[in-house]
């Protein structure tokens, strides 16, 4: 495969919540997710490194953080451009770095052949460490 889009639309966190005290989760929530804005993340294989872009206004900084540590976690499987085509605006309480930072883990991991399954797919990212409700 030489190019992945990811397209992770925004969600409505409604509030944490600790529903039993007895799970694994410390936290549970509740969440909805909307159709727009959403985050629209396209990889490309590349000869080596990794290049980050984004439109005017993303953050293409958080998107290279999370790639790098992405990266790391995927054993630096090769080399990658990642374009951030859409985001959803920061620190509205629409979930704009948990979707970002999956849609990149994606991405990257669709990229170069792995399918990791939901939890390791959020470890990658390192997101859902509290409510999981944006995963």
């Amino acid at each position: 495969m030489t190019t992945v889009r990811v397209e992770a639309p925004a969600r409505l966190h409604l509030g944490m919540l600790d529903a039993s005290g007895e799970g694994a989760r410390r936290f549970g929530g509740l969440g909805a997710a909307v159709l727009w804005p959403r985050v629209v993340v396209e990889a490309t294989v590349a000869s080596e490194g990794l290049v980050v872009e984004g439109a005017e206004g993303v953050d293409a900084d958080r998107a290279r953080r999370v790639a790098e540590r992405c990266r790391a976690a995927l054993g630096d499987a090769g080399g990658a451009r990642l374009r951030v085509l859409e985001a959803i605006p920061a620190h509205v309480g629409l979930g704009s770095g948990t979707k970002l930072a999956l849609a990149v883990a994606a991405a990257l991991a669709a990229l170069h052949g792995r399918s990791p399954d939901p939890p390791t797919l959020a470890r990658m990212a390192g997101r859902g460490a509290r409510s999981a409700v944006g995963l």
